[in-house]
């Protein structure tokens, strides 16, 4: 299957120009939408690990084939890039390819190819696509374009470790985000796991949400080994 290979990102989702590398940058619904904006998830943050992919939906009208795949981690924001795609309306979505019906999948594609329109069919892994069985919906599979969300940047953690604290409605200093991106593994699955920690702790607690407390809660999820010449300047 084809993949991806286009490095920067020039525009957001649908149109609006950005910064090349906005990943404080947000794609937002514009009201003109087939949806308001308030009726989205929020917007989606954009780092180098996603750009290709936002870039590739961003373009869904020069897509040369009826669908494209879409393969990214839990927590990477799969579903908010589909939303979106939903709400430009640009054709219909399989969200989680391992508990889609095969049948349905291929009628869809069938739809996309006949009525103009686009399929995004996503996935959290590679074999995901691959364990497909139905035969005639294997082979228009290997036709599709693959974009991958990879891993992401320290930039984009802290950014989406600050907008998942803030979502949460708890008060908390500036460094927090940047000091938690410093202590744990660089993946979503991590960034998630330590906000749920942190902001358990605080609610159990009671304690202002600081560093001190961000510490101690990763060190008992497991997901920091403390270092006191790394947390150094950093005990609030």
């Amino acid at each position: 299957m084809m993949e991806m290979a286009e490095t920067e990102l020039a525009a957001d989702l649908f149109g609006s120009a950005v910064a090349p590398h906005p990943v404080h940058k947000q794609l937002a619904l514009p009201l003109t939408w087939c949806r308001s904006a308030h009726e989205s998830d929020g917007a989606f943050l954009v780092g180098d690990s996603n750009a290709i992919a936002a870039r590739h939906l961003q373009r869904f009208d020069e897509w040369t084939a009826p669908a494209t795949i879409l393969i990214g981690p839990h927590g990477s924001g799969k579903s908010l890039l589909a939303k979106l795609f939903v709400a430009a309306c640009a054709g219909e979505v399989v969200d989680s390819i391992e508990h889609a019906d095969e049948n349905a999948m291929f009628h869809a594609w069938n739809r996309a190819q006949s009525g103009g329109h686009r399929l995004l069919i996503i996935a959290n892994a590679r074999e995901q696509v691959d364990a497909v069985q139905l035969p005639d919906l294997r082979t228009r599979l290997k036709t599709a374009p693959i974009v991958m969300i990879g891993d992401p940047d320290a930039n984009l953690s802290a950014a989406l470790i600050e907008r998942l604290l803030h979502g949460r409605g708890l008060a908390h200093a500036p460094v927090l985000a940047n000091y938690i991106t410093q202590r744990i593994e660089r993946s979503y699955a991590a960034i998630h796991a330590a906000v749920d920690a942190i902001v358990a702790l605080a609610l159990a607690s009671g304690r202002p949400l600081g560093t001190r407390l961000a510490r101690e809660a990763m060190i008992d999820a497991g997901l920091y080994q403390a270092a006191d010449s790394v947390d150094a300047g950093f005990d609030t």
